[in-house]
């Protein structure tokens, strides 16, 4: 474990006045956010293990089978891939999108999808 980051006296470097090696990590706002913002990216990939585990526990009950006409092989697999699929397809225009829009009602719009 190290002691963390080293703060020099010297004034040469160009980010030295944004260096306080007398303020703590928990009173920068801004470190504070990008924690919280992990947090929330974490949350998010569990979410995405938890669906596919869903998913795999589904179709193993006789209903869920009778419903989507007892699928084996390549259908079962993209039964099973297909938020993933989704996922991907939207990369190519999503940048476009983002530009066009902002970042804000992108990711609104690819909620509500």
């Amino acid at each position: 474990m190290g002691a963390g980051p080293a703060a020099t006296a010297s004034t040469t470097a160009a980010y030295a006045q944004f260096v306080d090696p007398n303020r703590k990590w928990y009173s920068n706002r801004r470190i504070l956010t990008l924690n919280a913002w992990i947090v929330l990216l974490l949350i998010t990939s569990s979410t995405n293990g938890y669906d596919g585990s869903m998913m795999n526990g589904l179709q193993s009950l006789d209903q869920w089978k009778g419903y989507f006409n007892n699928p084996t092989g390549g259908k079962l697999g993209l039964l099973n891939a297909i938020q993933n699929i989704g996922s991907l397809a939207a990369y190519p225009i999503a940048p476009y999108v983002s530009d066009g829009l902002g970042r804000r009602p992108t990711i609104f719009i690819g909620a509500v999808i």
